[in-house]
């Protein structure tokens, strides 16, 4: 008859097999887990391309918008291929832009300064005339 085979085999094969399917699941699960990461930097890089490409649209309108003011200086120049991800170009655009900015509220103060003036001298105007038709002229 077969002698069945010694025992201490069977058990080593035994471990054999669920280390390798250990090691299988894990496998898979690293798969799995690449894939999920694989999608996710496609959606994020999809969803930076998007953000850059509309960030980019709005940055050329200001700009278009604080070049057409002529009293704000020299008109900021850009390539129309505008690359947002270039921290060279970035910074020193940003400070240009800030510039503009810092000019257009020193114009703005300056005209409301103006015009608060104005309207003092307008409500000044007839008392002043008043008191002037009323000063004995001197000749």
């Amino acid at each position: 008859g077969r002698r069945p085979p010694p025992p201490q085999l069977k058990a080593e094969d035994e471990k054999a097999k669920k280390q390798l399917l250990a090691e299988v699941a894990r496998y898979n699960k690293e798969i799995k887990m690449t894939t999920e990461l694989r999608h996710k930097a496609e959606v994020n890089e999809t969803k930076t391309k998007m953000w850059l490409k509309q960030t980019k649209t709005a940055v050329l309108l200001m700009l278009e918008r604080l070049n057409s003011i002529s009293m704000l200086g020299p008109p900021i120049k850009v390539a129309s291929s505008l690359d947002l991800t270039n921290h060279h170009i970035v910074l020193p655009l940003l400070m240009q832009i800030q510039l503009k900015f810092e000019r257009l509220l020193a114009l703005e103060t300056m005209a409301d300064n103006y015009k608060r003036e104005a309207s003092v001298r307008m409500r000044a105007a007839p008392a002043l005339t008043a008191a002037a038709s009323a000063a004995p002229l001197h000749g």
